[in-house]
């Protein structure tokens, strides 16, 4: 940066010139990492002709003599690393009217190069090799030749052609039924009174360890242009809850919100780094109210409610939302959605800890679905289904379980036990209280009965139903009240 013992001023006499060339990259990451920036940090970090170090030296001692009288002490003394040498490019002939679309003579494109004083040797009939001087440093492959005959060709000579060009039929079709399922997807998510975001791609090292991602399947980038922007985003979940706190700390109490959109991890069985589409979903806040009900706090069941509406209407059946501890999640209201064997995502309120580390100070309830992994069981297309042509019965079950017994694992009882003619369970009441002892729960369910052959009589469903109960007592440990 200089120093003020080695400044001109109006009392010196004696100068030392220095003309030099510096690599490019080196100058960048010290003035980023030092945050000194000067004149000539600005120059060299770009790049500057390295031909002309000892060409611009002579003339500035040229100038010191001509104009102020100065006189030459001295020797030049070369110090430092290799010579650069010139570059050499070829060019095949035949790439020409391929990349431009006209046909340009070889006279012609000799000219131009010679013009340019690329000094062009002609390598037999299909071949150019030009030697590439030091100043043209943008110049490093045959297609920077080719965009410099466009130039001086003219652009406007050049006829616009559209590409004809065509996906793999495989790829074209699952990339089609993607982009279908998308829109789909987001017509829902708007329905159900979600507003969408679009956040950005990078993201911070911080935010990642906030939500205690390993980083050993994360992309960094070799050259980030700041610590906030120094990874591809492995999660959605990051930059959802930067949004929300964003929002929140302006006093926008009511969040519901989406963003569909892609996450970047790094395989290293591969060693690539693989792109999936993922949709996040976040809530919290408060509920207005009406003449009917009053406002009320926003859960986790609202979110669960929202997720099992979206799944529903894109014609996926047979998901299961079941108990899963993760890092993220409060452990009482933690969870993962399953299709079949697969797990696709995860739902559940945020650690008050991690909320703390994206600055908010409330529950605040989030998921995150692979929406990939969705396309092979969404059925978004409607289909008339008949009116049920026989009436149902419906019997009430009430039990007490312990309280470390999931929903999902009644539900699987109770079906177990229904011989297919189980249509529907719903849990019409929940009790922790006095007249149940700690740590365990009261839960009724009602479940409705339908046979698609005939109309059912009670003599029909006692047996089933009382075989249900002997299910859950047996497996499950229920008490039947």
């Amino acid at each position: 940066m200089g120093g003020r013992e080695t400044e001109i001023s109006p009392e010196t006499k004696n100068v030392l010139l220095e003309s030099a060339y510096f690599d490019p990259l080196i100058i960048r990451k010290a003035q980023r990492k030092l945050t000194l920036a000067s004149e000539s940090s600005y120059r060299f970090e770009r790049g500057v002709d390295f031909g002309m170090v000892l060409s611009a030296s002579a003339r500035a001692q040229e100038m010191i003599r001509d104009i102020d009288g100065g006189r030459v002490s001295g020797k030049i003394t070369d110090a430092g690393g290799r010579i650069i040498k010139e570059r050499e490019i070829s060019l095949s002939l035949a790439e020409i009217p391929r990349v431009l679309g006209v046909e340009i003579l070889p006279k012609k494109v000799m000219e131009f190069f010679e013009s340019l004083n690329l000094r062009p040797i002609k390598q037999g009939k299909a071949k150019v090799l030009v030697r590439v001087p030091s100043y043209r440093q943008d110049l490093d492959k045959a297609i920077d030749l080719i965009e410099e005959l466009a130039r001086l060709y003219g652009y406007a000579r050049i006829p616009v052609k559209t590409p004809h060009f065509r996906f793999q039929e495989a790829y074209e079709e699952e990339r089609q039924k993607l982009c279908c399922l998308e829109r789909k997807a987001k017509e829902i998510l708007y329905s159900l009174g979600l507003n969408e975001i679009v956040s950005y791609t990078l993201t911070s090292r911080v935010v990642i360890e906030a939500l205690g991602i390993s980083f050993d399947n994360v992309v960094r980038l070799k050259n980030p242009l700041s610590s906030n922007q120094e990874f591809m985003r492995p999660s959605l979940s990051s930059e959802m809850l930067e949004a929300a706190s964003w929002n929140l700390n302006r006093k926008n109490s009511l969040l519901q919100l989406f963003e569909l959109n892609k996450v970047y991890l790094f395989s290293r069985d591969k060693d690539e780094v693989q792109e999936r589409l993922d949709l996040c979903i976040f809530m919290c806040g408060s509920s207005p109210g009406n003449w009917k009900d009053r406002p009320r706090k926003i859960d986790f069941f609202d979110l669960k409610g929202v997720i099992e509406s979206f799944l529903d209407s894109l014609g996926i059946s047979g998901y299961m939302i079941e108990r899963k501890e993760s890092a993220v999640f409060e452990d009482r209201l933690s969870s993962q959605i399953r299709l079949g064997k697969e797990i696709v995502g995860t739902i559940g309120e945020v650690r008050t800890a991690v909320a703390k580390r994206f600055d908010i100070k409330q529950k605040v309830y989030l998921a995150e679905i692979s929406f990939e992994a969705l396309l092979k069981y969404a059925n978004p297309s409607k289909r008339f289904k008949p009116l049920p042509r026989y009436p149902s019965l419906k019997r009430d079950i009430s039990i007490v379980v312990d309280d470390t017994v999931n929903a999902s694992e009644i539900d699987s009882v109770i079906r177990e036990g229904g011989e297919g003619l189980i249509k529907s369970i719903d849990v019409f009441d929940l009790y922790r209280g006095q007249q149940i002892e700690e740590g365990k729960k009261g839960v009724a369910y009602s479940i409705e009965y339908r046979s698609e052959e005939k109309t059912l009589k009670d003599d029909d469903i006692n047996g089933i139903h009382k075989d249900i109960q002997e299910r859950l007592v047996k497996k499950l440990g229920a008490q039947i009240r």
